[in-house]
């Protein structure tokens, strides 16, 4: 069990409710959030210890999240879900504040894994 909060951003609920599940069978107690606005509000008022994010999202996407992460909680590590990544890979490479990213559909076990193999970063 690894512990911790997690906040997972994304626009799509059945995502929404598979990475929940899974983050319930490693033992981390997430948030969720449907967009960039309510994902800013749960970071000012609540401790969170990775967030693991779209990219893809109307109003303020997920580069917009990242960038105000980095800018004001870089010590929360970020995980990024794209279903675009040859139209994104100029600006993810200029995201050096990015854990992981993941190409969306993506098996479950790799977010499994990457939670896995980052939880000593992320449970602090």
């Amino acid at each position: 069990m690894l512990g911790g909060k997690g906040l997972i951003v994304d626009d799509d609920t059945d995502i929404l409710t598979m990475l929940t599940r899974l983050c319930k069978k490693l033992g981390v107690n997430v948030i969720t959030a449907q967009n960039g606005v309510e994902a800013v509000d749960i970071l000012l008022s609540t401790k969170i210890n990775f967030i693991l994010t779209d990219f893809h999202m109307p109003g303020m996407d997920g580069g917009e999240i990242v960038n105000f992460v980095e800018q004001n909680f870089p010590e929360i590590p970020v995980f990024v879900m794209t279903s675009d990544l040859d139209g994104l890979s100029e600006r993810i490479k200029k995201m050096v504040f990015v854990r992981r990213v993941f190409k969306k559909p993506f098996p479950i076990s790799a977010i499994a894994r990457s939670l896995i193999v980052f939880s000593p970063e992320l449970i602090h």
